[in-house]
């Protein structure tokens, strides 16, 4: 009878403190805002991860082609699961639609929010283009001086330390 109520006292204290640990991890992430400037950006592509079924360290290995992404922000941004690659499963999306409204780099921004699916790709569409799917996601930001809340590449941040 010692032994139960010593192993259930035990087994409470350790569920106690994996809860509170849990609860300490998750809450710090999402509750505070953090800071910092906007920047110009771009992003290295892999053409065999786009359109062969390479190895991960052929892929590795494979030249990159280098986009320059447009320094803009999006009013709205739409969570969607879509492929990246033909051979690839669905993933998070973040996608964006539209021109953008152009920000100026240096500004400083409050980053408000990050996609709730957790978005590592992004995909841009602007009428008459072909659109872009991107290796990388995107935060919702105030720009300081004018207020203009919007969404931009999660690379287009310089985080404040």
């Amino acid at each position: 009878m010692v032994k139960k109520n010593k192993l259930s006292k035990l087994i409470i204290y350790l569920a106690l403190t994996m809860v509170s640990v849990l609860v300490l991890a998750c809450g710090n992430s999402s509750s505070e805002n953090s800071t910092g400037v906007l920047q110009e950006s771009y992003v290295e592509i892999s053409s065999a991860l786009l359109y062969t079924k390479e190895s991960r360290s052929d892929v590795k290995n494979s030249p990159k082609i280098r986009k320059d992404l447009p320094p803009k922000i999006w009013v709205e941004m739409e969570e969607r699961r879509l492929n990246y690659a033909i051979h690839l499963g669905k993933e998070p999306f973040c996608v964006v639609r539209g021109e953008g409204i152009p920000f100026e780099s240096g500004a400083k921004v409050e980053i408000i929010q990050l996609p709730t699916n957790n978005c590592m790709k992004s995909m841009l569409m602007v009428e008459g283009q072909a659109a872009s799917k991107l290796p990388l996601g995107m935060v919702k930001v105030r720009i300081t001086d004018s207020g203009q809340e919007g969404w931009t590449w999660d690379n287009s941040v310089i985080r404040d330390e």
